[in-house]
């Protein structure tokens, strides 16, 4: 499968803010190939920083805080052999990139990342911005093999968190588990961060 680039980075399944519950299982994302700037096999678009643009009055509206307790659990599923390349944002992510909101969170259980790549951006396999209280955990034996990310021969971007980069944002109350039967094998990122990249603006408060 080749998914062409047509407004902007987009899922083979793609999941946005109108949806509250998603189960996914014993599925098969398998040789897949994005084109151009950017994409993924699983997105997830869950909060917004930006409000909606309402035209100038003289007393300013409020802008509704979106509901995002988006909760999506993926169970005894296989990603294999997906490549995606560049993003102007620099984030990555070929198998699943995630914004999910406060009181969202993605469950990870018994499934396979094999051979997965993110040509010039973070997070070769997945991509996780955690904003407020989203959570995401590992459960059970989930397995990373020879997923990467690498860089442009011309410029040193992105190109961090071979297989799992995890964005902290200003908000994030910093929830998420690697379990214990989580595995890492042979990934790769150009830059650092083979199997795990953590971006957090100061890593005194995170307390690891």
């Amino acid at each position: 499968m080749r998914i062409p680039y047509s407004t902007g980075p987009r899922g083979v399944v793609q999941i946005d803010l109108s949806v509250k519950e998603v189960q996914i299982l014993n599925c098969y994302f398998e040789n897949i190939i994005i084109d151009t700037l950017g994409g993924s096999a699983l997105r997830i678009q869950n909060f917004t920083d930006t409000p909606p643009i309402i035209p100038p009055l003289i007393l300013p509206l409020p802008h509704p805080e979106p509901d995002t307790s988006i909760n999506i659990t993926i169970n005894s599923t296989s990603f294999k052999n997906i490549q995606s390349s560049r993003d102007i944002s620099n984030r990555g992510g070929a198998a699943i990139y995630g914004e999910i909101g406060d009181n969202g969170s993605l469950i990870v259980d018994d499934t396979s990342f094999t051979t997965y790549s993110y040509i010039e951006n973070d997070g070769g396999g997945i991509y996780v911005i955690l904003n407020k209280t989203f959570k995401i955990e590992t459960i059970r034996t989930v397995t990373f093999t020879g997923c990467r990310t690498t860089k442009d021969t011309l410029e040193v971007i992105g190109c961090r968190g071979g297989a799992l980069y995890i964005y902290l944002a200003e908000e994030s109350t910093f929830n998420f588990i690697i379990g214990y039967d989580s595995s890492f094998t042979t990934n790769e990122a150009d830059i650092c961060g083979e199997d795990i990249f953590i971006y957090i603006r100061n890593i005194n408060i995170l307390n690891i």
